[in-house]
């Protein structure tokens, strides 16, 4: 009846090499955009091994 589709890639485009090719500062941006995030998410854990092994908690209530 109806044929089956067909998944199969018989060619592909060929790359075009001056597009591959990255600006530096593009690169250098983006690294340093990650390097900042990644600062960001890692402080929260940094502070609290800091807060807890090098200004010791005093383990007293307050009431």
């Amino acid at each position: 009846m109806t044929e089956p589709v067909s998944f199969a890639v018989h060619s592909l485009p060929e790359p075009n090499l001056a597009e591959a090719q990255v600006d530096p500062r593009r690169k250098t941006h983006g690294r340093l955009k990650m390097l900042l995030v990644l600062a960001m998410c890692v402080s929260p854990v940094v502070a609290s091994y800091v807060t807890y092994f090098f200004i010791k908690p005093q383990g007293r209530t307050n009431y």
